[in-house]
């Protein structure tokens, strides 16, 4: 699992955008290459807890777009009219999330 904070310097999300992205149940996802060119967008589920928006892959760690996230840790999301670059943070597989 990964926690999305609003990039860059991890800022926070602001009360609207967190209302917006709560109401979708989707929203696009592109990591950036280790280039800085961001990758063809793939449509994930999205959880807010609290303040933190989290995303999980469906299929697993090896799923293509998870591992992008998790070598640069940067990106793009596109949902609920929310169009942000964020950081992707690892959640410990043990976090009571």
């Amino acid at each position: 699992m990964q926690q999305m904070s609003r990039g860059p310097a991890n800022s926070i999300w602001s009360r609207d955008e967190l209302a917006r992205i709560e109401g979708v149940d989707e929203i696009k996802i592109s990591a950036r290459r280790l280039d800085g060119v961001l990758r063809r967008p793939t449509i994930v589920w999205v959880v807010r807890v609290g303040a933190s928006l989290f995303v999980q892959s469906a299929h697993g760690l090896d799923a293509a777009w998870y591992r992008a996230t998790r070598l640069c840790q940067e990106g793009h999301i596109e949902g609920g009219g929310v169009d942000r670059d964020v950081n992707f943070l690892d959640v410990a597989p043990d976090d009571p999330v």
